[in-house]
């Protein structure tokens, strides 16, 4: 009498291995004693996926609808003039490096475990790298384009489902190329999902946020933040809203920021106004209006603003495509190495 045949779990039979890029089934699975990444299983039935805090595509036809709405309030804003570049981290930052330099001078205890604002984060690779990297408490990334906010929370759903699920290591390049698990896995199964948010889960993904708005006409959130990161915006938010916004806008970090919070920003060289005036007949009026230029922001920070000291980091001779580049730090309090 022949043995009965051994049962092979449908992923066995499709690919003769357990795939470990496939939906959490839970504590019911018999190989609930295996690491978490390799017990894990496909659902066919993507309409039972559970809400995921990520977003989701509706399935309801007046959740399509809405989708398509939102589509098209996306593609109908306008390219490049916020210096909303698709393509910054691709090919506006310097192409090929694994890392954005800018991280290298940034020291991790200016974000571990702190509450984080990253404004004008574009398509959010950096937000996302430096919550994988660094472990911040919770980081918000805020942007003026619906579309790179779109891209970001799209990137962010990838990191977590590709990363690797048994180390801490960052198996990710700034240009998000690269990771731990090919794009294809994305492609064939799709996002892996995440804890509903009434369960109050911690760490990555969960403690990034993306949010699309104009930074500097939403309400002041006084003293909420340990850190604000302002890289690479300045020029724009001067062009668009003169010197008077450029002040404000000081003013409102200040005020968003908890004490002994600090301050990074990334100041663009005035020579490089000049080649976004003819954007629109607004930008010009506004580039030939200009009296409070980049070499006074420090002082301005300092005597008018009243952060207590500052530093600089990077290297002004330092070119990426063209680009000098450096960041200044600025403390509510008196430097005390971060402490």
């Amino acid at each position: 009498m022949s043995a009965p045949a051994e049962s092979t779990s449908p992923e066995k039979q499709e690919s003769g291995v357990a795939n470990p890029y496939l939906k959490y089934q839970g504590d019911s699975n018999a190989a609930d004693s295996a690491p978490r990444h390799q017990r894990i299983q496909l659902s066919s039935d993507r309409s039972k996926e559970p809400q995921s805090v990520l977003g989701k595509r509706p399935s309801t036809a007046a959740g399509s609808a809405s989708q398509s709405s939102k589509h098209q309030q996306r593609e109908k804003f306008h390219p490049n003039v916020y210096g909303n570049y698709k393509a910054y981290y691709s090919s506006r930052r310097d192409k090929g490096q694994k890392d954005d330099p800018r991280m290298n001078v940034l020291d991790s205890s200016l974000i571990t475990d702190k509450t984080v604002l990253d404004i004008g984060c574009n398509s959010g690779n950096l937000t996302i790298v430096l919550a994988m990297k660094y472990k911040p408490a919770h980081v918000v990334g805020i942007d003026i384009d619906p579309n790179l906010i779109h891209s970001a929370r799209t990137h962010l759903k990838l990191a977590y489902s590709l990363r690797n699920p048994d180390s801490d290591e960052v198996d990710l390049d700034i240009g998000f190329k690269y990771h731990y698990f090919p794009h294809s896995m994305s492609t064939m199964f799709g996002f892996l999902p995440t804890l509903p948010a009434r369960s109050s889960p911690k760490g990555f993904p969960y403690n990034v946020e993306f949010k699309a708005d104009d930074w500097l006409k939403t309400p002041t959130e006084k003293e909420t933040y340990d850190t604000i990161l302002a890289l690479s915006i300045t020029k724009w938010i001067h062009l668009h809203n003169g010197d008077e916004g450029m002040k404000e806008f000081f003013h409102k970090a200040y005020q968003s920021l908890k004490p002994g919070g600090i301050f990074v920003v990334e100041p663009q060289a005035y020579e490089s106004y000049a080649r976004r005036r003819r954007d629109s007949e607004h930008i010009k009026a506004m580039y030939d209006s200009i009296k409070f230029l980049p070499d006074q922001f420090k002082d301005f920070l300092l005597n008018d603003v009243h952060f207590a000291s500052y530093e600089i980091a990077g290297d002004s001779e330092n070119e990426q495509n063209g680009m000098a580049w450096f960041l200044l730090l600025f403390w509510l309090n008196a430097y005390s190495n971060c402490s």
